[in-house]
C-alpha cells in the first residue's frame, strides 16, 4: 500500500495549495478531470433522454431488384457430352459478364437433368435428349437463382428422370417453378426475396410431347388453375412472374392463344410474363403497363438451320419497390448469340444493332430504339 505524500510546509507555514506552485498544479488538474468526467456524465445522460434525430424511417426508402432472363437451355446433346466430361463450365465460359451485377438469373430450362449412363440424346429420336446430373451444377456455378422446368421436353426420359432433374436441382440449391414431385403442388411458385422484394415465379405449359398421368406433375397451362394459383400469393409477394411455353415454333408472331392467355394472366396479376418455345425472338408488349416478352429465343441450344434460332436476347429487368409505388422496367436488352456457348454481342456492332432491329420491327412500334424501356407504376394502373 502506498504511503500518502507528507503535506509539505512553506515558509509562511501553511501548507494549502495556495504557497506551492506543485500543489496548485495536482489541483488544477484534479478540477479538469471532474470536470471531464461531468460532461461525459451530461452527455450519457442527454443522449438516453433525447435520442439523436432519427434518418428517413425504412418503410420509405425503395428497394431495387435486378434480374436477368435468358431463353431455352439445352443441356443434353453435345453440350451435355462435354460437361460428362469434366468441362462443367463449357456451356457459360463466354457470358459471365452478362450476369454481373444482378440479383437474379433466370432461364428455362429445356432439358432433363439425369444420369443416362452417358447417353445425353436418344439414339432413336433426336428430339428426345437430357443434360446430366451435373448439369444443374453448371447452373449453379454460372449463378442461376431459379430456371422454368414446365415444357415439352420435361419427361423426355420418363418419370424417374424427371424426379432426378428436380432432386438434382435441389441438391444444387437452384430453385425451379413449374412442376413438382406431387401434381398437387405443380402450381406452387418458388418464391425468391432479393433486398427486401419478395417475387413469385410460376411456369407452365402449352405443350407436351406425349399424354400420359406423369403430366399431372407437369404445370399447364390451365387457367383456372394458374390464375387461382397467382391470386392467391398476390397479396403476400411484391411481384409475380410467369414463365410461359407455348406457341409456334420457329415463328415471329404469336399466337391468339399465347395472347389471350398471357393477357389474361396479366389480368390475373401476373407482372411479368417471359415466353419460351418459339426457340426464336417474339415481340414485346406492354399490357395494362406491364412486361410481356412473348418469346426470349435460344440461349444454349444448337440450332443452326435458321438465322433468328442462333440470335436473341437477355432482358435485364429492374423492380423497384417503396411506399407508394412498385415499378418494374424493362432496363436493358443485350443481344446474344445463342448455340453451345452463348455469348453477348456488342449492340453498337452491325450484328448487335441488327439483332435489336429486328426486336424492334417484330414489337411495334411501342419498342422505338434506343428506349426499349415499358415501365408501369402500381397507381397509375387501370383496375
Amino acid at each position: 500500500m502506498v504511503e500518502p505524500r507528507p503535506r509539505t510546509s512553506c515558509h509562511h507555514g501553511r501548507a494549502d495549495s495556495q504557497c506551492c506552485p506543485l500543489l496548485q498544479c495536482q489541483v488544477l488538474m484534479r478540477s479538469l478531470l471532474v470536470d471531464f468526467f461531468l460532461l461525459l456524465l451530461l452527455s450519457s445522460a442527454m443522449h438516453s433522454a433525447a435520442p439523436c434525430k432519427e434518418g428517413p424511417a425504412r418503410d420509405t426508402v425503395s428497394a431495387t431488384v435486378r434480374m436477368v432472363a435468358v431463353g431455352d437451355i439445352n443441356l443434353g446433346r453435345t453440350v451435355g457430352k462435354y460437361i460428362i466430361a469434366g468441362d462443367t463450365c463449357f456451356p457459360f465460359e463466354k457470358i459471365d459478364w452478362i450476369f454481373g451485377g444482378v440479383d437474379i438469373i433466370f432461364g428455362n430450362l429445356e432439358s432433363p437433368l439425369s444420369d443416362q449412363g452417358g447417353e445425353t440424346q436418344s439414339p432413336r429420336n433426336n428430339l428426345i435428349f437430357t443434360g446430366p446430373s451435373s448439369g444443374a451444377d453448371a447452373l449453379r456455378m454460372a449463378r442461376f437463382t431459379l430456371v422454368s422446368v414446365a415444357n415439352n421436353h420435361a419427361l423426355d426420359y420418363g418419370t424417374a428422370a424427371f424426379h432426378e432433374t428436380l432432386s438434382n436441382l435441389r441438391r444444387a440449391g437452384v430453385e425451379f417453378a413449374g412442376a413438382a414431385d406431387s401434381g398437387n403442388n405443380a402450381y406452387l411458385p418458388a418464391v425468391v426475396s432479393r433486398n427486401g422484394i419478395r417475387f413469385a415465379f410460376f411456369a407452365v405449359t402449352d405443350v407436351r410431347n406425349s399424354e400420359g398421368p406423369a403430366w399431372r406433375e407437369v404445370a399447364d397451362a390451365d387457367t383456372s388453375l394458374l390464375f387461382s394459383a397467382v391470386r392467391r400469393v398476390r397479396d403476400s409477394v411484391d411481384f409475380v412472374i410467369l414463365s410461359y411455353h407455348g406457341g409456334n415454333e420457329y415463328r415471329e408472331t404469336p399466337t391468339r392463344r399465347s395472347r389471350e392467355f398471357l393477357r389474361a394472366a396479366v389480368d390475373a396479376g401476373v407482372d411479368v410474363v417471359l415466353g419460351h418455345h418459339p426457340h426464336v425472338l417474339q415481340g414485346i408488349e406492354r399490357y395494362h403497363r406491364r412486361i410481356v416478352s412473348y418469346s426470349l429465343g435460344n440461349f444454349i441450344f444448337y440450332q443452326p438451320q435458321h438465322k433468328w434460332t442462333q440470335r436473341s436476347v437477355a432482358l435485364l429487368l429492374r423492380f423497384e419497390k417503396g411506399p407508394a409505388l412498385r415499378r418494374v422496367e424493362l432496363a436493358g436488352t443485350i443481344p446474344v448469340r445463342a448455340g453451345y456457348q452463348p455469348e453477348a454481342v456488342d449492340k453498337e456492332s452491325p450484328e448487335g444493332r441488327e439483332i435489336l432491329l429486328h426486336l424492334v420491327k417484330i414489337s411495334g412500334s411501342k419498342f422505338p430504339l434506343p428506349q426499349l424501356q415499358p415501365t408501369y407504376t402500381e397507381k397509375q394502373v387501370s383496375p
